[in-house]
C-alpha cells in the first residue's frame, strides 16, 4: 500500500511538474540529484575553507 501510494504521489509530480511520459520521469529524477550535487559541492568547499584558514592561522 505504501509503494502505490509513493508511485501515486511520483506520477503526481511528474505531470504537475513536466508533463506526461518517461522524458518527464527522466526530468523529475535528474532534477532530484541536482541538492544531493550542491551539498556534496557545498562540502568539499568548506573542507577547502577549513584547510585554507589552518594553513594561515600556522
Amino acid at each position: 500500500m505504501l509503494a502505490l501510494r509513493a508511485h501515486s504521489a511520483f506520477e503526481g509530480i511528474c505531470h504537475r511538474r513536466y508533463g506526461i511520459g518517461i522524458v518527464a520521469r527522466q526530468e523529475w529524477q535528474k532534477d532530484k540529484k541536482r541538492p544531493c550535487n550542491i551539498e556534496k559541492e557545498l562540502r568539499r568547499k568548506e573542507k577547502a575553507l577549513a584547510e585554507a584558514a589552518t594553513l594561515l592561522w600556522c
